[in-house]
């Protein structure tokens, strides 16, 4: 399906960087670099209580260490990264860790 492909080649391009690529921050590319974005796992069961509105408007405007990517990132692709995302949740839940 488009949008699976479509979120998997903009989270990876996009977001893995951060929150790593099975959406658990400890595995980012960068956590030992800023030991703070660990912390953040969209993997797990707190990014799994947010709607997906609220994971929309996250990318779009960002939050705390998080930029906006609302001039980067499209419409589109927003949603399509969404779905990734609950995509990473039912994969790699990470066990109930935060």
């Amino acid at each position: 399906e488009w949008a699976m492909t479509r979120g998997e080649e903009m989270y990876l391009r996009m977001c893995a960087v951060c929150h790593g690529e099975t959406g658990i921050g400890a595995q980012a590319y960068i956590a030992d670099k800023h030991p703070i974005l660990p912390a953040y796992n969209v993997a797990g069961p707190q990014v799994q209580g947010y709607t997906d509105q609220y994971i929309y408007g996250m990318i779009r405007v960002g939050r705390g260490l998080m930029p906006e990517y609302g001039h980067r990132i499209t419409h589109y692709d927003r949603w399509a990264i969404v779905n990734y995302v609950r995509h990473l949740q039912e994969e790699f839940n990470a066990g109930g860790e935060e």
